[in-house]
């Protein structure tokens, strides 16, 4: 009851705002949420190809858009970790073949848009066998698995885009581009891509929200001002991400709800803009109490919080980024049945630190998570430290070392503390 309530609530209360409030469309492109990564818009002439070769350009001038990035990891324990460890997992790679299609150039479908992804790659990376940690040390890590569909939804804008919904086979961890930003759910300008930003999963999303595998679901954003939104999703708690779970979709619904308020401090060197969000969850997947007294809880909740600012800008430019920005999240759970109870990170990043390397990034991030005294874990926590320069060797290349420092792994005090050392390269096709 307490997930419809939610759920439904989030989205009614988008419609309303929405046709109450009417932000303009110029409001609207004015607003911004801060940095994207290089890549993201992925412009023809920032590829690998040249937009495979100018067929790309074909294609774009009706509405298709065809992607394909590759991601390698090689990443060692350099101190500590698990005992016996083998070294297996230490090379692992990531592909993602995206497909997007502009239902308004293609069939003249004013806001409409279908999007796809094939994702595949190898190994499930070192921490498994090597440190055990219960944050997940390589975020791209995939596993073995050659080729899966991913994402398959089909995405309206409305209201010139002060109203988005999408449907279909989504991840409530991927947002929704408002234009010209992203938001919902937890989302994060300087700590949220692990193919470009902090590898370690607590530096990429919130721990204590039970996001479900990739399966069916819908999400809407609603943009009433330029400078605040609401945003409401629904997943089938019970996907395994392996399949479309269409008979039994739905058994079990996972809801969450989303509002946020979109700053621009003025300063010397132009708007400092940043995103201050806070969101609920609930699922109502019955879990066993961690106490070991074998009653269930038949649905849980929580809540969290998430911000990104930039602190400074070197110069006014609008579209540079270059920069001091920072960011922090929170997050709580039901102890009766999560093992991590309340998690909290923060850290900066800064972009074009090194003269002549305007596109470089140095950041660095601090995680830990308090676990549940019904845990039974040794450590009353987990934590992790991580710090990474990513080189922009050309639009198309990114080569990323980092380092991750990470106490009581697994929430266990008697394991040595694990130092591990990785490289990234993306590459864009």
């Amino acid at each position: 009851m307490i997930g419809r309530i939610l759920g439904r609530a989030a989205m009614a209360a988008s419609l309303t705002l929405v046709m109450a409030a009417g932000a303009s469309a110029a409001e609207i492109k004015e607003a911004t949420f801060g940095p994207k990564l290089p890549w993201q818009d992925g412009v023809p002439e920032d590829t690998l190809t040249g937009n495979w070769f100018g067929l790309g350009d074909k294609l774009e001038s009706h509405g298709v858009t065809l992607k394909l990035d590759f991601t390698t990891v090689y990443q060692k324990v350099v101190k500590g970790g698990l005992e016996g460890q083998t070294g297996k997992g230490e090379d692992t790679g990531t592909y993602n073949l995206r497909l997007n299609v502009d239902l308004e150039k293609l069939i003249a479908l004013p806001g409409g848009r279908v999007y796809a992804k094939v994702k595949g790659g190898w190994s499930a990376g070192i921490d498994p066998q090597a440190v055990g940690s219960i944050f997940n040390m390589n975020g791209t890590a995939t596993g073995d698995e050659t080729a899966m569909i991913r994402d398959v939804y089909y995405e309206q804008a409305l209201l010139d885009r002060l109203l988005v919904i999408r449907a279909g086979r989504i991840d409530l961890t991927g947002g929704i581009e408002c234009e010209p930003c992203t938001v919902a759910f937890d989302s994060n300008a300087f700590a949220n891509d692990e193919y470009g930003q902090f590898l370690n999963g607590a530096l990429v999303n919130n721990p204590t929200i039970p996001f479900p595998s990739i399966g069916l679901g819908a999400a809407i954003v609603a943009r009433p001002a330029s400078w605040f939104y609401l945003a409401g999703g629904v997943g089938d708690a019970a996907a395994t991400g392996k399949n479309w779970d269409i008979d039994n979709a739905f058994d079990e619904t996972f809801y969450i709800g989303e509002t946020g308020i979109l700053a621009n401090i003025p300063s010397p060197n132009g708007d400092l803009v940043g995103a201050y969000r806070v969101g609920a969850w609930y699922s109502p997947q019955s879990r066993e109490r961690l106490d070991g007294s074998g009653r269930e809880v038949s649905g849980h909740a929580g809540w969290y919080a998430s911000l990104d600012q930039m602190a400074w800008r070197e110069n006014a430019a609008k579209d540079d980024t270059q920069g001091l920005g920072l960011f922090g999240r929170f997050g709580s759970a039901d102890e009766r049945v999560n093992e991590i109870k309340t998690f909290w990170s923060a850290g900066a990043q800064y972009q074009g630190l090194i003269p002549k390397r305007d596109d470089d990034v140095i950041a660095a991030g601090f995680a830990t998570g308090r676990f549940s005294k019904d845990a039974g874990l040794s450590a009353q926590a987990e934590s992790v430290v991580e710090a990474y320069y990513r080189i922009e060797v050309f639009k198309w290349l990114q080569i990323t070392p980092s380092i991750q420092y990470i106490w009581s792994p697994g929430g266990d005090k008697n394991e040595d503390d694990a130092v591990a050392f990785a490289i990234r390269a993306f590459i864009l096709f």
